[in-house]
């Protein structure tokens, strides 16, 4: 069984995220560049508001390290540092944010 709530995961992405941008007035402006979103979204992820939705936790996985080891540390995907693997999973995230931003999600 997957036992992780929903504040456990808003409380992980936030922190993920603040290692990201850090925690000062700027911040939210920042993450907001990162995950294309406006600087209210990115500031209720950096306050632990709201968690990340679909899109923004693709192109987080994407573009921010420590939110990528979270994610593979809690699925259990460690073990997958093959760089073939990350090649693939890779272009697949690419692909499911284009069909994302096609559908207007």
């Amino acid at each position: 069984m997957f036992a992780l709530s929903r504040g456990e995961w808003g409380d992980i992405a936030t922190k993920a995220f603040r290692e990201e941008v850090g925690d000062d007035a700027h911040s939210a402006k920042r993450l907001s560049r990162i995950l294309e979103c406006s600087w209210r979204t990115a500031e209720n992820y950096l306050q632990g508001r709201t968690v990340p939705d679909p899109i923004h936790t693709l192109r987080a996985y994407a573009m921010i390290p420590a939110f990528a080891a979270e994610v593979r540390r809690l699925t259990g995907m460690e073990q997958s540092l093959d760089p073939e693997f990350e090649r693939d999973l890779s272009e697949f995230l690419q692909r499911a944010s284009k069909h994302l931003e096609r559908r207007g999600a």
